[in-house]
């Protein structure tokens, strides 16, 4: 949640400069003047700023859920898939199921 906060102003400049590019281009395409109709450029730009905020927050959103559906299947089918683990993890074995479920590995 405060990463989602901590990148706001930057989502937003760059989902504004992306929806006030794309009307550029495509008034450049149609060969008509750049700002023809200027209402254009502000709808554009608050549709592409709000587009990337929610972008934001739906990949935050993912990976918290992953990490969760992660941590539920690795306990479900840890002593079933033990020697499996053992075999991909190696020597992070140990701490990777303390590290899913959000403790430290160093403890």
């Amino acid at each position: 949640r405060r990463r989602c906060r901590a990148m706001g102003l930057v989502t937003t400049a760059a989902g504004a400069g992306v929806g006030f590019s794309m009307i550029m281009m495509c008034n450049a395409l149609r060969r008509v003047a750049y700002f023809k109709r200027p209402w254009e450029h502000v709808i554009m730009a608050c549709l592409g700023a709000s587009f990337a905020n929610y972008w934001t927050r739906v990949d935050l959103w993912l990976n918290d859920r992953l990490k969760l559906e992660m941590a539920y299947y690795m306990e479900k089918n840890k002593d079933v898939l033990d020697p499996t683990y053992k075999e991909v993890l190696g020597d992070a074995y140990n701490g990777f199921f303390d590290m899913m479920k959000g403790k430290s590995a160093d403890k």
